[in-house]
């Protein structure tokens, strides 16, 4: 698993600064991409499987409409109370 994914990233690498992993079976040889990447590597936290669709649901709904570059510190209210309610 390791050396088919740092070679996917390859074209990648001037713009990764970090990798977010799950708690699987294919990461199990985590430390050995670390040091072959050369970046830090983080766990999801491991939520309960009825927290799963919940977090998909309201991913699906803001994603689409905040991009990943926008912060949200400044998300009026009516907007968030808008996208909520579609």
């Amino acid at each position: 698993m390791v050396p088919a994914f740092v070679e996917a990233m390859k074209p990648f690498k001037e713009n990764i600064h970090k990798i977010p992993l799950n708690s699987g079976k294919a990461f199990r040889d985590h430390e050995s991409l670390r040091k072959k990447v050369n970046t830090p590597i983080y766990f999801a936290p491991p939520y309960p499987f009825w927290e799963r669709g919940l977090r998909k649901n309201i991913h699906g709904r803001f994603r689409p409409s905040f991009p990943q570059n926008r912060n949200l510190k400044n998300l009026a209210w009516k907007e968030f109370v808008a996208l909520s309610m579609n």
